[in-house]
């Protein structure tokens, strides 16, 4: 499987703007700021990515499809072999 590089200035906007066009309403109301916050994420923002990361991605599959990642996993696993 090839590797694919996108380039995201800001992942964390994007993430917000997907979550824009989300049909879930909670989805929207937990992840995009409210008008006049201030903020650039809404008030549950963290609290999906954790619930993403516990329960849907798979990081081996993710691994596999990011060479940016995949050189992450390497290092991390170098640091811990020593």
């Amino acid at each position: 499987m090839r590797l694919v590089q996108a380039a995201v200035d800001n992942p964390k906007r994007e993430l917000v703007n997907l979550a824009r066009g989300s049909r879930l309403k909670a989805i929207r109301e937990d992840m995009v700021p409210r008008p006049g916050s201030g903020r650039s994420e809404g008030p549950a923002y963290v609290s999906r990515l954790i619930e993403f990361a516990s329960d849907s991605w798979r990081p081996s599959e993710a691994r596999s499809r990011s060479e940016s990642l995949q050189r992450c996993c390497q290092a991390l696993e170098q640091l811990l072999l020593g």
